[in-house]
């Protein structure tokens, strides 16, 4: 585990926080109360915008589970793929309508039951994509939605299925779409879709006192939605947005005419966060709302297929506990002082041993990267969806050569110097997708989804020669590594096609070291 030093010499500004904290607190009084207030308010602040981002991220998961359980069960059947190839297939408009009024028959009571679950769309859609079957509006079909739904696009394209937001020409929605198959023919996809009232119907079980609206980017409903279908937005005091009207609900514990007064107050700042697509919260002080109450409002950005910023999940919470805090400022001066100076030693011991706690529980303490925990996690669940959905995946054992050497003859020390150097440099030769960790003493391991084992062994040729090529001053002289690397196979689990790779570093070391090893 990292050492207080190690945490302070790896973060100055806690020696400054620490020390400004102090003064402040000790010889300008009033103003060090005030700064103490704001810096707890900052940190009460980011506590709140990521707890209000994971409960999203929860919520969101939850009704992909949904939709995964519908799917599985209600629609990836005979009956239904027979009707979509029937219709696909089909000679005449007669023949595909009748299909059309079967599958609507066959599906819509399970459609209308899951309703109470959230689900706002039910799409089907010919190959194309084409518009065959909404359960939410039977009477609009035939439209192409190519360009128009990058989801299904995806979907078409690579036959696989995908969970994204998009807007749609009715409604925008949390999709989840699935290509269908039968025999092996792909015959069109199918849409299982929330609106965020369903996210907001999860959220406010969490946080009954919270208010939540809706927000999409103005041209994306612009260029998506149906000519008369957009008087389900309207204009919001935020530049380039329009608030989804559905969630304008009255039954918020904040009136409309509230929130409102308060997106006026706050578009300015509001603005610049919504136009950099940022996940950010701003701190309002309503005097005239419930008696004097601070109101945070978080900005959560929601992105398309394209990880682009299309609209916004905006949560309006009272902060009890600043309220609280802002009242405790009439303490007096003695007790301030004294406080301050309990408050600034239990503050930064805190701060210091959540930073080990977090760290040491996900992270190696010496490189930084992570450590064998986390990237087991990631293992499986790479393993799990390349079975699953059929992409390749590839992983790299990274052994540094003669290592014991160099710690026996220039220390431990200079040993630690040689594998934070080196973890640096992996780093930068691998992608943000990439996973690096160091698995134990001077091996590293890489997981690289999505990568076929040529593709992977270019990799590991790579960092060799960067590695190769790389001077150590520390030690004179160059440093090599061995690398195995190894694709994962059909059928193949977790504890095989890690001895794989182990073996591949094993016979990189016994045909002479600085090499790369694959099948």
């Amino acid at each position: 585990m990292k050492t207080f030093s190690m945490i302070f010499r790896k973060r100055r500004w806690l020696w400054w926080v620490t020390l400004l904290l102090f003064l402040l607190l000790t010889l300008l009084l009033g103003t060090l109360r005030r700064m103490v207030y704001q810096d707890k308010v900052s940190t009460i602040v980011h506590t709140e915008t990521e707890a209000a981002t994971q409960q999203i991220d929860l919520v969101k998961n939850h009704l992909w589970e949904l939709a995964e359980t519908f799917h599985k069960f209600k629609i990836d059947i005979p009956q239904i793929t027979d009707i979509m190839a029937g219709a696909l297939h089909a000679k005449t408009m007669q023949k595909r309508q009748a299909l059309r009024k079967e599958l609507f028959k066959l599906l819509d009571p399970s459609y209308k039951y899951m309703k109470q679950f959230g689900l706002r769309q039910l799409h089907f859609h010919l190959p194309g994509p084409v518009s065959f079957l909404r359960f939410h509006r039977p009477s609009k079909y035939g439209d192409s939605l190519a360009g128009v739904r990058e989801d299904l696009d995806w979907v078409n394209r690579n036959k696989k299925p995908i969970a994204a937001f998009a807007e749609g020409r009715i409604f925008n929605g949390f999709r989840n779409v699935y290509p269908i198959f039968k025999n092996g023919e792909f015959l069109g996809t199918v849409e299982i879709s929330y609106s965020f009232a369903a996210l907001e119907e999860e959220l406010r079980k969490a946080d009954t006192d919270a208010s939540y609206t809706f927000l999409v980017k103005r041209d994306v409903m612009n260029r998506k939605v149906f000519k008369d279908e957009k008087h389900n937005y309207e204009p919001s005091n935020f530049k380039g947005f329009y608030f989804d009207k559905s969630t304008l609900r009255k039954d918020m514990p904040l009136s409309l005419a509230t929130i409102y007064a308060i997106n006026r107050a706050i578009s300015p700042e509001a603005a610049s966060i919504m136009q950099a697509g940022a996940l950010k919260s701003i701190l309002f002080h309503a005097s005239n709302i419930r008696g004097n109450r601070h109101i945070l409002v978080t900005f959560v950005p929601v992105k398309n297929i394209r990880k682009e910023t299309v609209a916004y999940i905006v949560k309006y919470d009272f902060l009890p506990i600043i309220d609280e805090m802002r009242s405790n400022l009439k303490l007096s001066y003695f007790f301030v002082t004294i406080i301050a100076l309990l408050l600034t030693i239990l503050i930064m011991l805190g701060v210091v041993k959540y930073i080990m706690v977090k760290e040491s529980s996900t992270h190696d303490p010496l490189t930084g990267l992570f450590n064998r925990a986390v990237v087991n996690a990631f293992f499986n669940k790479y393993i799990q969806e390349s079975h699953r959905y059929g992409v390749p995946f590839s992983a790299i054992f990274c052994d540094i050569d003669h290592f014991k050497r160099i710690n026996d003859t220039y220390g431990h020390d200079v040993g630690d110097l040689i594998l934070q150097a080196l973890a640096k440099m992996l780093q930068q030769n691998l992608r943000e997708s990439d996973v690096l960790a160091r698995w134990g003493g001077e091996e590293f391991i890489i997981l690289l989804p999505d990568t076929k084992l040529d593709q992977a062994v270019t990799v590991a040729e790579k960092l060799r020669e960067a590695i190769d090529a790389a001077s150590f001053p520390e030690v004179g002289k160059k440093i090599t590594c061995s690398f195995g690397v190894a694709q994962l196979q059909e059928g193949e689990n977790a504890q095989a096609f890690f001895k794989r790779v182990d073996d591949y570093l094993y016979k990189a070391k016994k045909s002479g070291r600085n090499r790369v090893v694959s099948a």
